[in-house]
């Protein structure tokens, strides 16, 4: 018998969890399974593995110190190394005493949620916004995800008004907002948020004391020339309530590493983190690999480099493939994905039609995009496509979206 807690969790995986899933068994591979899926529901990033490999094969040995228990908190050496990392462009930098390494950004936002907020309160979301949010706040902290719908038509413009309209609307329905999320760079869209918009939103929570989980995972996946500030320059008066998350998923190609990371100012929960980090501490090997990477900046500087100029090209590739199908899409600025408008292709305008077509896609392209629902989207008929791939594997990917689109 189940607790009533554990009853809430008979519901399994999201669904498009479950997709990436059932993709990844039969992957698609140009000679070997030709006839594989194409996997473009998950935002990961294969364009590193190269350059993560010469680095890998070039760490220092695994000391016997490694295969004793750890900080908390993170190895005290891994935690100077990212300070110094993430210093970097900070207008005040930050101390290893202001960091935490957990099991993943994921479990970060589970234990924020934990610690900052009460089970019913409500967490303030610009939508569409990434579909995991809604588990890692829900499943264990019972925090409610509330979010404040951006529309298509203005180019999923967020506004200070939008968040205050979107605070007064679940108030209406009973929910009390408690805190504000927001992903900069933003996934799906790819924006980047400008420095004043960014200002206005740390003086709108600050007005009404709310804290601030500023989620930056995709901050060195810019690869245009959108001007980006870390918000710890812009939250001054207010730093203490604004928490940072970042990870190694991302930015370094190393989700199956699940590397998480908090950095905050705040005392208290500086205190009480460890007291959940204890439940979900990085592996010492993990550490030590972080470690090595994060000391040698020649090493760093070419990795960021090149992590730029590959999603760059992989971009320009994947959106020219688009453009020859005029399948429309917003135009992004960072990130690896696109948020495509298959509207036109709806056989009803509705969430329903939706999902047809993300079945057809699936089930008889074999291909996964992320259909909008899932992101929470205000329109049906957008769908996340993730480009982190070579070029092969996206003409394959524009071929059988394509072929889908054409059938009837």
């Amino acid at each position: 018998m189940l607790s009533n807690r554990g009853q809430k969790n008979l519901a399994g995986s999201n669904p498009l969890v479950a997709a990436h899933f059932n993709a990844e068994a039969d992957p698609w591979h140009a000679q070997r399974n030709p006839e594989g899926y194409i996997n473009m529901g998950t935002a990961e990033n294969g364009l590193l593995y190269d350059l993560l490999k010469e680095k890998f094969n070039h760490t220092a040995p695994v000391s016997e110190k490694l295969t004793h228990y750890t900080d908390m908190r993170g190895d005290h050496n891994l935690r100077k190394a990212f300070a110094e990392f993430y210093s970097r462009g900070l207008n005040n930098r930050i101390e290893p005493s202001q960091v935490v390494f957990s099991t993943g950004s994921s479990a970060i936002l589970d234990q924020l949620a934990h610690l900052l907020f009460e089970p019913g309160d409500g967490i303030l979301i610009p939508a569409p916004y990434y579909a995991g949010f809604d588990h890692d706040f829900r499943a264990r902290a019972g925090v409610t995800p509330v979010p404040a719908y951006l529309s298509g038509a203005d180019g999923y413009r967020l506004s200070v008004e939008v968040l205050a309209e979107s605070i007064y609307r679940a108030s209406e329905d009973g929910i009390q907002v408690k805190g504000i999320l927001i992903t900069n760079p933003n996934n799906p869209l790819g924006d980047v948020y400008p420095p004043d918009l960014v200002r206005e939103i740390i003086e709108f929570a600050k007005s009404r004391q709310l804290p601030v989980i500023w989620d930056e995972i995709y901050r060195h996946s810019i690869f245009d020339d959108s001007p980006f500030t870390p918000i710890l320059n812009l939250a001054d008066g207010y730093d203490e309530h604004v928490h940072v998350v970042y990870g190694f998923a991302k930015d370094f190609g190393l989700s199956g590493f699940k590397a998480g990371v908090l950095i905050t100012r705040n005392s208290d929960l500086l205190k009480a983190m460890p007291q959940l980090t204890y439940f979900a501490c990085l592996s010492s090997s993990t550490q030590h690999l972080l470690i090595e990477m994060l000391s040698d900046h020649d090493w760093l500087h070419k990795l960021q480099k090149e992590n730029r100029i590959r999603i760059a090209r992989a971009y320009q590739t994947f959106t020219s493939l688009l453009d020859e199908l005029n399948i429309p899409y917003h135009p992004a600025s960072a990130g690896f994905f696109l948020w495509l408008d298959l509207r036109s292709w709806l056989n009803s305008s509705n969430r329903a039609g939706e999902m047809k077509l993300y079945r057809k896609l699936f089930d008889t392209g074999k291909i996964n995009l992320s259909p909008g629902a899932g992101f929470h989207s205000l329109e049906s008929g957008w769908f996340r496509a993730c480009y982190a791939r070579d070029d092969a594997y996206l003409k394959e990917a524009a071929s059988r979206i394509e072929e889908v689109l054409n059938t009837r």
